[in-house]
């Protein structure tokens, strides 16, 4: 049981409770997390994700490839105070191939520009500029996938961690 007291003892990290993750990832989209802990350092991270461990909590560390679905985590996350992400959003979309070039296969493919919702591809990211979802996001981009399979042959590894989604969204993509 995640006890805020004990880990105020140990921990000289600010804790946010039902605190939205989208200014903590990069393409400004997720829901709230149950509790949010701001650390200064990786050092701190890590003591945090030992104890979380140690005490069965579920947790994640948020970095700049986690896309976070719009009903948000249950459990811990934490971010880092100095990673807050503001303005234009875009992520590449794709891990890189070996020997082949994502932007090749993005323009073989005739998938740049495509729209979801809010979500755009633009080159080999995926951009928020009109307001997404992590839903709209999470679509275009198995979209896109399925797209350059089929047209190109080349079945290309999605470059996000994905949190809060259910697991027959994410056997989809598998």
């Amino acid at each position: 049981m995640l006890s805020l007291t004990e880990i105020r003892k140990h921990f000289r990290c600010t804790i946010k409770i039902d605190e939205p993750a989208a200014p903590y990832c990069a393409l400004g989209v997720g829901g709230p997390a149950d509790y949010l802990f701001e650390v200064s350092n990786e050092n701190e991270a890590a003591e945090l994700r030992a104890y979380f461990s140690r005490h069965r909590i579920p947790h994640v560390t948020l970095q700049s490839t986690t896309l976070v679905s719009d009903r948000g985590i249950r459990g811990a996350a934490i971010c880092f105070t100095n990673r807050r992400f503001t303005g234009a959003k875009a992520v590449a979309m794709f891990k890189p191939p070996e020997n082949q070039s994502i932007d090749a296969l993005i323009h073989a493919a005739d998938v740049n520009g495509i729209l979801w919702g809010g979500a755009e591809i633009i080159g080999g990211t995926v951009a928020n500029m009109r307001g997404a979802t992590a839903a709209d996001i999470f679509a275009l981009v198995t979209h896109a996938q399925r797209i350059i399979r089929d047209r190109c042959g080349v079945d290309l590894e999605m470059n996000f961690d994905f949190v809060g989604f259910d697991q027959e969204q994410l056997a989809r993509v598998a």
